[in-house]
């Protein structure tokens, strides 16, 4: 959540739920749930969804083969 804070002015309420979101479906915010985050830019939630995977692999989380072969790709 510091890493959002740090590089977004977004309430602490939506940027909580915003990152429990993507770190539960995969690191990417699913289509059906885009609606509740309307008011953000399509490029904060790319960067959102970065920082989160970012974040799960430096605490070395199991992330899933495909996620972690797209991260390393990049």
């Amino acid at each position: 959540m510091r890493r959002v804070d740090n590089e977004f002015d977004i309430p602490q309420f939506l940027a909580s739920a915003l990152v429990r979101k993507i770190a539960a479906s995969k690191f990417r915010l699913p289509a059906a749930d885009r609606a509740r985050f309307q008011q953000l830019p399509d490029h904060v939630i790319e960067r959102i969804e970065q920082i989160v995977l970012e974040a799960f692999l430096e605490a070395d989380e199991d992330v899933g083969g495909e996620i972690l072969r797209d991260h390393y790709w990049q």
